[in-house]
C-alpha cells in the first residue's frame, strides 16, 4: 500500500510466528537486506528486539563484567574513558549499527581535540574489549573497534639515574623522614604502590637471610585508599635484602616507633612501613 518492497523472515524462539520485516524502495535493496538477515540467522545473531545502543551496552558491560574482574583503579579508568569520550560521541548509536568509520571518526576527533595519542589508544582499547563481549553474545557481527588502527605512538627512551646519580641522591636524602623509602625504591626496583603498601610483617630483617615479600600494593581510587593484590602473579615475589638496606630499614623502624609514641591514641595502626606522621597511608 505504501509503494515499497517488503521481505519477511521467520525467527527462532518459543513464540509462534515471530517475524522481522525489511523495507526498501527497490526489490534489490530489500533482497540485500534479506540475504544479510538469513546469513545472520544462520550464525545465531540477534535479528529482532535488540534496540540497545552503545551507551546502554557500555553501562551494562562496565557494571556487570568489568567492575568484578579488574582492579579498582582499572575499572575507574575504563568508566572514565567510556563516560567522557565514548558515550558523548557514540552513545546514541545502535550497537548493531556501529561501524568502523564511526570509531575512526571518534579517534580522529579526539586527536584533533588535543588528546595524547596514548589516551586515544586507551579509548580504542576500552571500546574494543567491550565489543569483544558483544560479539561473544551475538549482539554484533564484528568488532568495529578492532578493525580500526590505533594512532601512532612515539616511543621515548627511559633515562634512569646512573649509579653515581643514585648515590648522590641517597646521600642527600638519608636524613629525610622518608629516606628509607628512597633506599628501598632505588635498591629493589619495586613499584610505587608496592612500596607504599609494604607492611612490617612482610619483612624479615633479623633472620640469617633477610628478605622482603611483596604481598600487596596500595591504590587510591575515588579518593579512598585500597590495598590490592600485586599487579601480576609474578609480582608476588620475595626479594633478598642487602646489609645496607637492612640497616636503613632498622633505623627507620626506630624512627617510626618514636612517631607512634608521639601520636599516641591518634596513631592509625595499619602495620605499614612507610606512612604519614599519624600512621595513615601515603
Amino acid at each position: 500500500a505504501h509503494g515499497r518492497w517488503c521481505a519477511t523472515i521467520s525467527l527462532p524462539g518459543p513464540k509462534s510466528r515471530r517475524r522481522k520485516s525489511f523495507y526498501g524502495s527497490t526489490r534489490q535493496k530489500v533482497a540485500d537486506k534479506l540475504t544479510k538477515a538469513l546469513s545472520d540467522r544462520q550464525q545465531g545473531l540477534t535479528l529482532a528486539g535488540n534496540r540497545q545502543n552503545v551507551e546502554q551496552f557500555m553501562t551494562y558491560w562496565l557494571e556487570n563484567l568489568v567492575r568484578n574482574t579488574v582492579r579498582p583503579r582499572t575499572y575507574e579508568s575504563y568508566e572514565l574513558l567510556s563516560r567522557v569520550h565514548v558515550v558523548p560521541e557514540l552513545g546514541r548509536v545502535l550497537l548493531q549499527q556501529l561501524d568502523p568509520q564511526q570509531v575512526q571518526a571518534l579517534l580522529a576527533a579526539k586527536l584533533k581535540g588535543g588528546l595524547a595519542p596514548q589516551t586515544v589508544r586507551h579509548i580504542r582499547t576500552v571500546l574494543r574489549r567491550a565489543l569483544n563481549f558483544a560479539m561473544k553474545w551475538n549482539l554484533v557481527a564484528r568488532n568495529s573497534a578492532a578493525l580500526v588502527d590505533p594512532p601512532h605512538l612515539e616511543r621515548y627512551e627511559v633515562k634512569p639515574l646512573t649509579p653515581e646519580q643514585a648515590r648522590a641522591f641517597l646521600a642527600a636524602a638519608q636524613n629525610e623522614r622518608l629516606g628509607a623509602l628512597y633506599v628501598v625504591a632505588l635498591s629493589l626496583g619495586m613499584r610505587q604502590g608496592e612500596v607504599l603498601g609494604l607492611r612490617w610483617i612482610d619483612l624479615d630483617l633479623d633472620g640469617g637471610n633477610p628478605a622482603l615479600m611483596v604481598n600487596q600494593a596500595l591504590q587510591r581510587t575515588g579518593g579512598e585508599f585500597q590495598f590490592v593484590k600485586p599487579k601480576t602473579q609474578r609480582s608476588r615475589r620475595t626479594i633478598a635484602l642487602s646489609k645496607s638496606v637492612v640497616k636503613t630499614l632498622t633505623a627507620h623502624r626506630k624512627r617510626q616507633a618514636a612517631e607512634r609514641l608521639a601520636a599516641g591514641p591518634g596513631w592509625k595502626d595499619l602495620g605499614l612501613v612507610f606512612t604519614m606522621p599519624d600512621g595513615s597511608p601515603i
